[in-house]
């Protein structure tokens, strides 16, 4: 059997149960919204990138500023990946789809 998970999976967890994510915020917060750079957030899975991400736009947002929400799903490669995430960006700045 196998050992329970004592952590919070399967959904975005709230912002006080980002432990040990403040240094991270801060910085994606200055580059992002400050900087104002695009950015690109990998990590294993359940390691907490979707609940960064809706604090990080939570922040944008509180600030004045707008977000955009990419959602890349599993790439089977590097090509998959560059590709979503070019169409994601191209369709954002295009205001268009395809």
């Amino acid at each position: 059997m196998a050992a329970p998970r004592t952590f919070p999976t399967g959904g975005v967890v709230a912002p006080e149960d980002l432990v040990g994510r403040e240094p991270t915020l801060r910085d994606l917060f200055e580059r992002l919204f400050r900087q104002r750079n695009s950015i690109v957030l990998t990590a294993p899975r359940q390691t907490g990138k979707t609940s960064v991400i809706t604090e990080l736009l939570d922040r944008v947002r509180k600030e004045g500023g707008w977000g955009i929400y990419i959602d890349c799903q599993m790439a089977s490669d590097v090509d998959d990946f560059i590709t979503l995430v070019a169409s994601a960006t191209y369709d954002q700045a295009a205001g268009s789809k395809g």
